[in-house]
């Protein structure tokens, strides 16, 4: 590898790698390699594998202040796939309504909201449509449905609501007499990691 960093930025899991290596009779190696198999030279590359470990965790770091902060000022953080009934505007920090699919989601409110119907009963009736669902398959299923129900960005808020969530700048953007959604950042986070 170039770096050391490129096997692992896990020191743990770069020394059981060596090690599993070592077994077979070969050596990890890198460009940037700076010891050798010396007392000092192990301490060195050790040294190298904790500042990757620390980099990567600074870099994370100022990743997320600086989405936050985006996400403060009003705009929408990108590196997510756009919600149904949405596109990202021109400048890719906040979204556009997208009138043909927005027309699905005002369908889906109408038709539980108003008529009854059932998020069951919605399903079937857009399967026997040929509605494709936001994936562009045609089944859907109620999670889906509820998906929309409960989401706050389909929801409507008050100017008032919106104005005590982000920042006085991003709330002097918008119009008092509308109602807005919200759309929340870093809010349903999930991670996996795989465990081996």
């Amino acid at each position: 590898a170039q770096d050391r960093d490129r096997f692992s930025r896990e020191p743990a899991y770069t020394y059981l790698l060596k090690r599993e290596f070592e077994e077979y009779g070969t050596k990890m190696r890198s460009d940037n390699d700076r010891g050798d198999e010396s007392p000092e030279g192990e301490l060195t590359d050790g040294i190298l594998d904790q500042l990757a470990k620390f980099e990567r965790a600074k870099t994370a770091e100022r990743s997320r202040r600086g989405k936050l902060q985006k996400a403060r000022s009003g705009k929408v953080v990108g590196g997510h796939p756009v919600n149904y009934g949405f596109r990202m505007n021109a400048a890719r920090d906040g979204y556009e309504v997208d009138e043909e699919r927005m027309a699905i989601v005002r369908r889906i409110f109408r038709m539980v909201g108003v008529e009854g119907v059932s998020t069951h009963g919605v399903t079937k009736r857009f399967e026997a449509e040929g509605v494709p669902n936001p994936a562009g398959s045609k089944y859907w299923s109620k999670r889906i449905i509820k998906a929309f129900l409960l989401d706050d960005l389909y929801k409507p808020h008050t100017f008032e609501e919106i104005a005590r969530l982000v920042s006085t700048e991003a709330a002097s953007k918008l119009d008092p007499d509308k109602e807005y959604g919200v759309w929340w950042f870093n809010r349903r986070r999930t991670s996996r990691t795989p465990v081996s």
